[in-house]
């Protein structure tokens, strides 16, 4: 859509919640969202943007509590997580050690 307006894109940083909940909770199967929200006790409807978003904002905020971090950027140093970023012409991943 913002190509479509013409509309500059924004720039942010950003981590994947998925790579949090990898390195946070090793031990579960699978770490998608819906089965890591069951995992820490968060119901929600699956698939819709709003709900999708408190999932993601409740994990991130129980994998800061479970790891003793103050924000989401200690909490990403500490799991050795690189922050990625979105900005003009594209983007840098998110990253696990680097990788």
């Amino acid at each position: 859509m913002l190509d479509y307006y013409q509309i500059e894109y924004p720039t942010f940083d950003y981590i994947c919640t998925v790579k949090i909940s990898n390195k946070t909770w090793r031990h579960l199967r699978s770490h998608r969202l819906n089965l890591v929200s069951d995992y820490l006790g968060f119901n929600f409807n699956h698939h819709n943007a709003l709900q999708d978003c408190l999932a993601c904002s409740n994990l991130l905020i129980k994998a800061c509590l479970k790891e003793e971090c103050k924000t989401p950027i200690e909490l990403a140093e500490h799991l050795e997580i690189g922050v990625g970023k979105l900005f003009s012409k594209g983007y840098k991943p998110c990253s696990i050690n680097g990788h």
